[in-house]
Order: structure tokens, then C-alpha cells, then sequence
């Protein structure tokens, strides 16, 4: 085969070609998305519609729940649909086939809602629809308190839902942001039953008097030349002083009745549904979810500078707490799992040394060394790989161990590419495949550069014992990585959600495997 020939003739382009690879496999490394584990729960679209007033359950089954689920029941390649109906709440989950396209999806399913919103009651509010379930964790909990005792729950609330609530949904990647603490606001209209008898005025045309005289309607549009005007007449109600006086009924002698003069219309709240504390103090909490699809860290990261941003221009006397921040943990779990891959490493380059150096005091030190690559505190991992590699680079160890030893962290690196490619996410089980394959990654290297000293044993020159050896072995290592690659054909037959849990560590695996074929074929002389 020309391959070896052609390593060997053209050093310089060789060595421009790994060179390539490390820089490539740290650029890689840098953009690779992280995540705790696997995306597995991608395959979801959750449709929650919140209706003020507090709908009772089987009311909300009737209006709401159903007319949606007749509408989703069309979109395209749906697999099941799931609903559930709560006071003041309708949850409707969508789950599709495997290999959907979620983001058209996702229109599709925004489409089908926008052709029925009319037919559902006026009470609800603006819908979620994102690619998220509510029983999902939320990534990040948010505490707004405040020093100033003017400042009470409900002030926070009202705060919370106007002014940070909408900036944060804005967020990309953020499905949806629930407030818990404090009251919601609401205007009490309570009737006065002795004065509607009196005026001989029924309770419905108070209720129709007040939907229609609260609406704000298109009422056309004005053309200038280049520009165009719409016209709405404002008709929403602006303070409680315009609820008191709505006229609710005239009488034969021609004066107003107005709802005040039935009823007593005050500025009241909702009962609470939730409490949140902070060191016992009352707080008003932001819990905010992601999509499914969207990158925890990302996601946190984006939420904690949206809110940085606006923070300047909020009263000093409100503070906000991170009370939870998902990202914090997933990058600590991901670091000790990183950790852990550079010790064996380094404890794989160690090994190397001395098994293969020819001098004595390179043995015992390498056995010495290993103990304490075990213990070392996590901060001196990455560089005491480093100067392994540059001890072994500039002794006289052993010019094998120094190919051998760089053939790992090589291998690493290209493996980064190929998971950038493939889409792949740094995550637990990634870097656990990594650790498997850390081990067999000089396996390939240790044969071909075997015979080469075979070659060289027999009076061949470097580089023809090199072409030599390299050539022979070819098939040999790679029948050895098949044997090891074609153990994970069967998870193209497993379940779909088995296989995006267990797949991202299998195509680790065989990415190093056929990474450290390559360096083996090109690299070991």
C-alpha cells in the first residue's frame, strides 16, 4: 500500500498534517457542546395553555383540552397524544416518531393552534408551545428579593411578571418560566344583591357589560402616500376608577347607573398557590426550563447576561439570587469525569515507560510516578502530562515511548473532530467511551512499530524498515480494531431511546479506535 511509502518519503507534509489535527481537535474541543448526559427526550412538544379565573378541571377538559388535541391529531408524523386538565391549566404533550424534524414540528404543531385560539374561551392566556415537558427540572432558579421593606411579595410579583418574566421567555432556548412566590393582582367586583333587586338588574348583563366594555379592536386603516396607519380603538380598561364607573344600566328617568353604585370594586389578590423563601425570608422565584434539544450551560449562561443587562436599570433596593444554577453542576460532574481521563493518561504514558525504556532508572521512576498521578490534586493533571511529554522528548529514553505516548493524546484530539462533526456532545458517557478506548489506543502503534524492529533486526535501513513494517501489519491491525468496531453494530437495531443514551458512547469508542489506526499507519516510525 502507498500510504506508508508516502509517510515516510514526505516528512514535512506529514508533520503539517498532525499539526493540522491538534489544532483542529482544540478548536473542536472548544465549540463542542456540553451536556450531562445524552439528549434523550427530544422527541416531545408540550402545548400548555394557562386560563385566568381558575376553570375547573372538567371545564377545562371541555373548552380547551379537547379542541386542541382535535387539532394536533392531524399534524404529521405524530406518534401519541397526552393530556392532562387541572384547575386553570391545560397540559397537552405531543410525542412524534423517530427521525422528525423537530423545528418543523414545532411550526406545524403553532400553525394548527393559531387556526383554533378563537374557538377557545377568552380567559386563556398567551399558550407555550416548545419542545419540553413540564415535569422537566428547571436548568436555573432565580430569587428576586428586596432590602426595602416597600417592597412586598406582591410588589415583587408584579414586578417579576412585567419587567423580567418576559425578558428571560425571550431567551433563546428557554421553553418556559413559572413564578412562584407572592400574590398575583386581581380587581374584586363584589355585587351588592340588595341593589341589583332594587334596579331590577341581573347579574349577567354586569358580567357582558364588563367583557365587552374591557377590549381593545381593530378599527381599520389609513393610507399617506408611502406610509400606513392602523387605527384600534382603546377600550381596555386603564385604572380601577374606569371599572367603577362603567355604566351598567340606564334608567326610565334617563340617569346611570354605574357599576359602583352596585357594587363595592376594589384592587385585591389572588390566594396564593406557592411560597418561596430564601434564608427565611419571603422571595418571589423564577424557575426557568429549556427546550429539550437546547444546551443546558448555553441556556444558563444566556439567562444569567439577559438578566446582568437589565439589572443596571432596576431600583438598587431589589437584588436577585442565583438559588440554582444546573450549568454549575453539570460542568463540575463533566470535570471530574475530564479529570479522570487525564490521569489514566498519564498513567497510561507511564506504563509505557516502563515497560519499553531500556534504562532502569527510567522504569522505577515511572512506577514511582504512578502513585502519585493517582493523588495529585485535579489542577496539576492537565500540565503534568505535558511535562511527561517533553521529559520523554528530550531524554534518551526511548524514541518508541515518545511516538507511542504522543499517539494518545493525537488520537484524542481527532476523535474531538469527528464528534464535532458528528454532532456528538461532551458529556458523561462520551468521555467514559474515551476512557475505555484511552487504554487501546496505542494498541495499533505497539504492533506496527514491533516489526518495524523486526525490520531494522534484519539489516533493513530506517526507512525502508519502516515502509516495510508498516505495510506488513496493515491488515493485521486493522482485522484487530474491526473485531473491536463491529461489537457495536447491534445498537443500530436497539430501541431509539437506547440508542441515543448508549450511541454517543459507542461512536466515541470507534472514533478513537480509527483515529489511532490512522496515527499507527502514518505516525509510528
Amino acid at each position: 500500500m502507498a500510504i506508508p511509502r508516502f509517510a515516510v518519503t514526505r516528512p514535512v507534509t506529514m508533520l503539517m498534517f498532525f499539526c493540522a489535527i491538534i489544532l483542529l481537535g482544540a478548536v473542536s474541543l472548544q465549540r463542542l457542546p456540553v451536556e450531562l448526559m445524552p439528549n434523550i427526550s427530544h422527541k416531545k412538544i408540550s402545548v400548555v395553555v394557562n386560563i385566568r379565573g381558575g376553570m375547573p378541571p372538567t371545564e377545562v377538559e371541555t373548552m380547551v383540552v379537547k379542541p386542541v388535541e382535535e387539532a394536533m391529531g392531524t399534524v404529521g408524523n405524530l406518534e401519541s397524544i397526552q393530556s392532562t386538565s387541572e384547575k386553570g391549566r391545560a397540559i397537552v404533550v405531543l410525542r412524534f416518531k423517530p427521525g422528525t424534524d423537530m423545528d418543523f414540528a414545532a411550526m406545524e404543531v403553532r400553525e394548527k393552534y393559531a387556526k383554533i385560539k378563537n374557538l377557545l374561551p377568552k380567559e386563556i392566556e398567551k399558550p407555550v408551545i416548545a419542545k419540553y415537558e413540564e415535569t422537566d427540572l428547571p436548568v436555573m432558579i432565580v430569587a428576586i428579593t428586596a432590602v426595602d421593606p416597600r417592597y412586598t411579595p406582591e410588589v415583587l410579583r408584579k414586578f417579576v411578571d412585567t419587567k423580567i418574566k418576559e425578558v428571560i421567555q425571550r431567551v433563546e432556548g428557554v421553553a418556559n418560566v413559572e413564578i412562584g412566590g407572592g400574590r398575583e393582582q386581581k380587581i374584586l367586583v363584589e355585587l351588592d344583591l340588595h341593589k341589583l333587586q332594587k334596579y331590577k338588574l341581573p347579574l349577567l348583563r354586569i358580567i357582558n357589560s364588563l367583557g365587552v366594555s374591557n377590549l381593545n379592536l381593530l378599527a381599520g386603516q389609513m393610507e399617506r402616500q408611502n406610509s400606513k396607519f392602523i387605527i384600534r380603538t382603546i377600550g381596555q380598561f386603564g385604572t380601577i376608577e374606569d371599572i367603577k364607573n362603567l355604566p351598567v344600566l340606564n334608567t326610565p328617568a334617563g340617569s346611570i347607573i354605574r357599576l359602583k353604585d352596585v357594587a363595592e370594586v376594589k384592587d385585591s389578590y389572588l390566594d396564593a398557590e406557592s411560597h418561596a423563601r430564601v434564608n427565611k425570608n419571603p422571595v418571589v422565584s423564577l424557575y426557568v426550563q429549556k427546550e429539550s434539544t437546547a444546551n443546558t450551560i448555553q441556556v444558563c449562561k444566556s439567562v444569567e447576561k439577559a438578566l446582568n443587562d437589565i439589572w443596571p436599570r432596576v431600583d438598587p433596593n431589589i437584588r436577585k439570587i442565583i438559588v440554582s444554577n444546573h450549568a454549575n453542576f453539570i460542568i463540575d460532574a463533566i470535570n471530574t469525569v475530564k479529570n479522570a481521563l487525564i490521569r489514566g493518561g498519564d498513567i497510561a504514558i507511564l506504563v509505557l515507560v516502563a515497560f519499553l525504556s531500556g534504562y532502569l532508572w527510567a522504569r522505577l521512576g515511572a512506577v514511582i510516578m504512578i502513585p502519585f498521578i493517582l493523588f495529585m490534586p485535579q489542577s496539576f493533571l492537565l500540565p503534568s502530562i505535558i511535562v511527561l511529554l517533553l521529559i520523554l522528548a528530550t531524554t534518551r529514553i526511548s524514541r518508541t515511548t515518545l511516538v507511542m505516548s504522543i499517539s494518545i493524546p493525537t488520537s484524542v484530539l481527532l476523535t474531538f473532530v469527528f464528534m464535532l462533526m458528528r454532532g456528538v456532545t461532551l458529556n458523561t458517557m462520551t468521555l467514559v467511551g474515551l476512557a475505555l478506548a484511552i487504554g487501546m489506543l496505542v494498541d495499533n502503534s505497539i504492533v506496527v512499530l514491533d516489526n518495524i524492529h523486526v525490520q531494522r533486526a534484519r539489516g533493513l535501513g530506517l526507512k525502508e524498515s519502516s515502509i516495510i513494517g508498516t505495510r506488513e501489519m496493515i491488515l493485521p491491525i486493522i482485522a484487530s480494531t474491526m473485531t473491536t468496531v463491529v461489537v457495536f453494530v447491534p445498537f443500530v437495531f436497539v430501541t431509539e431511546q437506547i440508542k441515543l443514551l448508549y450511541g454517543p458512547l459507542a461512536q466515541v469508542v470507534v472514533f478513537s479506535l480509527l483515529a489511532s489506526l490512522l496515527i499507527a499507519i502514518t505516525w509510528s516510525r
